[in-house]
This record gives C-alpha cells, sequence and structure tokens, in this order.
C-alpha cells in the first residue's frame, strides 16, 4: 500500500525509511520532471506493462490519478520523469516480493 510499510510491520524500521525514501524521492523527482502516469489503452500492450508498473505505487497511483495528475509530454523532461515513476514503482513491486521473503523467514 506504500513503500516500505511491510518492512515496516516486519520490525525492519531502517530499511522501511531507506526503501521507501528512496522510491519516494523516485516518484516525486518523476513528478517534478511532469512524468506521465499510464492507465490501459485496449490496443495498446506496452501501456498494461506501463500500467502494472505505476500500479505498483500502492495507494499512491490513485491518490495521483484523483488529484488530476497525468503529466505532460511536451515538457522537455517528461520522458525522464515518466522513467522515474515506472522505477518507483518496479522497485515497490521488489520491495513486495522480499517482505513476502522475509516474512517467511519470521515464521516459526
Amino acid at each position: 500500500l506504500l513503500p516500505g510499510l511491510g518492512h515496516w510491520l516486519l520490525g525492519s524500521r531502517r530499511r522501511a525509511l531507506l526503501y521507501g525514501s528512496v522510491i519516494l524521492v523516485a516518484l516525486f523527482s518523476g513528478v517534478a520532471m511532469h512524468g506521465r502516469l499510464y492507465g490501459p489503452v485496449r490496443s495498446d500492450f506496452i501501456s498494461w506493462l506501463a500500467t502494472a508498473a505505476n500500479a505498483g505505487l500502492g495507494l499512491l497511483y490513485p491518490v495521483l490519478k484523483a488529484v488530476g495528475y497525468d503529466g505532460s509530454v511536451e515538457h522537455p523532461l517528461s520522458e525522464y520523469g515518466t522513467i522515474f515513476i515506472l522505477s518507483a514503482g518496479l522497485m515497490n513491486w521488489l520491495l513486495l516480493l522480499e517482505t513476502e521473503e522475509l516474512a517467511k523467514e519470521k515464521r516459526p
């Protein structure tokens, strides 16, 4: 739901703060560069993959959509911003997998 929350709940506070801050910095850097948030387009498979990457942002994705953020393709840094936003979502998906592995290790 939020970057770093799974690690926080498992007791890895430093790791949660580090990972969460890296993802948030990447996301907000992408937003500052007017990067694009993707939504699915029926005939475009790549847009579905990009939407899945954006869904990795957890609750931040619908919040950005709700406030009307979509980026600007005219901005000179928008392509870089899009990569930052997609990277933040993909990093959070990887953190989800790591959190699952940590939770399995802590089970009796």
